[in-house]
């Protein structure tokens, strides 16, 4: 901000200083509204006390300073000196809003809220907003001790939010008796983790009848953006502490197989901690489905869906394509028969080197998508793994996309077949052998990697 305050404090409608200590603004305040009908808040101009301009002014002088030129020390103390404005800062920011909140000058004005205000003319989140005005209710409310530590700046503003959300009707009283005990806790406590439990502790302790039981329950949340699948949880009590342990503990041991592969293959690369912790959670949960379902006698449950148009089976692996197509023409592809079927991904990147164009290491397209229809992308490795060990579903549909039949096509027979088997050809069928059905294996007889399906009229028990 370029205003310059004069010695008398005048200024005139360009936005300078007036004689009261404030900034005038070009736009007056009885306009102010159909300003705001017309163009948004966003252009707005409000006076501006004078030591909001010094401070505005400031910290854009500090703005330019080369910080890597400053010493060590001269370092250290710039970042003491700035965390206490940001103290001050924020905590006259929860005052200003608040008196702005009471005031109820943002609806009068321009009709809405007092967060939604600052959405629109700051761009904020109008949540963090009202986080802020209910801080500063509630501290000034309720703890006006610990609100006066917070405006002075010798309290952070993590450590009021923490003190106004464990506040609450049935532990007020407690808590703003031991004001003054908890200021001396937090001075003795750096620790933020230390000391935000002992403070949930005594908050426990004040409140007779308990927290909320929707306050100790965990939680997680996903959502799909682009290829991408994003979780949002949130785990407390012993919940914490457990799947902590065991995540940690995965991804140790992925950690140490890494380390070891790359010991005797320096072209490994060992992940990053937070990509090992991805993949211990990924493997924590396909080992808890594949205990259930042994635990259960049930098959384990699909580790993934997806669905290939019958129309591009040609545009596929040839593996893949061969078990589809019946035909079994493709059962001797070799790395190099891959070549063209992928699509590059806009985004890909090189190649590798190998001669064989697969794509390795890249993103690639095949045409196969989710069951909602997203369409998904793969290296190369990751389309040949995929495939490696299939359990593929037949769904014949009609033109408007209405299944009409469906055909599991199971390699293995399942052991109602085996029953059926076991009933109508009651051994051994091989000429002159007597084996009984204990002894016998279900054999296709045409084989399923030339097209044979897994039916009993397709098989025999030798």
């Amino acid at each position: 901000m370029s205003s310059m305050v004069e010695g008398d404090g005048s200024v005139g409608p360009d936005g300078s200083v007036g004689s009261d200590g404030s900034v005038e603004g070009s736009v007056a305040a009885g306009s102010a509204a159909g300003s705001a009908a017309g163009s948004g808040v966003r252009g707005l101009v409000f006076g501006v006390p004078e030591p909001a301009v010094v401070v505005s002014a400031a910290v854009a002088d500090l703005v330019g300073v080369d910080v890597e030129g400053l010493d060590v020390d001269a370092r250290l103390g710039l970042f003491d000196e700035l965390e206490m404005v940001s103290r001050l800062l924020g905590a006259v920011t929860v005052r200003v809003l608040s008196s702005l909140d009471r005031s109820g000058v943002c609806e009068e004005r321009f009709g809405m809220t007092t967060a939604t205000f600052c959405e629109q003319r700051h761009g904020v989140d109008r949540a963090t907003v009202r986080d802020r005005l209910r801080v500063g209710r509630v501290l000034a409310e309720r703890l006006p001790r610990i609100f006066e530590q917070y405006s002075s700046g010798a309290l952070s503003w993590d450590r009021a939010r923490l003190l106004a959300g464990v506040c609450n009707s049935r532990n007020r009283d407690a808590l703003a008796a031991a004001q003054e005990q908890l200021l001396v806790l937090s001075e003795c406590e750096p620790t933020f983790k230390v000391w935000a439990a002992l403070v949930r502790d005594l908050a426990r302790y004040a409140d007779g009848d308990g927290v909320e039981p929707d306050e100790a329950r965990s939680r997680v949340g996903s959502r799909r953006c682009g290829d991408a699948l994003i979780l949002d949880g949130c785990f407390v009590g012993t919940d914490a502490e457990n799947f902590e342990q065991l995540v940690d503990a995965a991804t140790d041991r992925l950690w140490r197989a890494y380390s070891a592969d790359r010991e005797r293959c320096a072209e490994i690369e060992v992940p990053s901690r937070v990509e090992l912790r991805a993949e211990a959670l990924l493997e924590l949960v396909r080992h808890g489905a594949a205990a259930l379902a042994a635990r259960s006698g049930r098959r384990p449950p699909s580790e993934m869906s997806v669905v290939v148009d019958a129309d591009h089976i040609d545009e596929l692996d040839p593996l893949l394509a061969a078990v589809l197509d019946s035909t079994g023409a493709a059962r001797h592809a070799t790395p190099r028969d891959l070549s063209g079927i992928f699509h590059d991904h806009p985004d890909a990147g090189p190649r590798s080197g190998c001669g064989c164009d697969t794509g390795m290491g890249a993103l690639v397209g095949v045409p196969v998508t989710t069951r909602d229809g997203t369409r998904l992308w793969f290296t190369a490795a990751q389309w040949q793994l995929l495939v490696c060990h299939t359990n593929i579903s037949e769904i014949l549909m009609d033109r408007l996309g209405t299944p009409i039949a469906v055909r599991d096509r199971l390699r293995h027979p399942s052991r109602e077949m085996r029953r059926a088997l076991e009933v109508r050809d009651g051994g051994c069928v091989f000429p002159g052998c007597d084996a009984p059905p204990g002894w016998c294996d279900a054999h296709h007889v045409i084989e399923w990697a030339h097209g044979g399906t897994t039916a009993t009229t397709n098989l025999t028990s030798r």
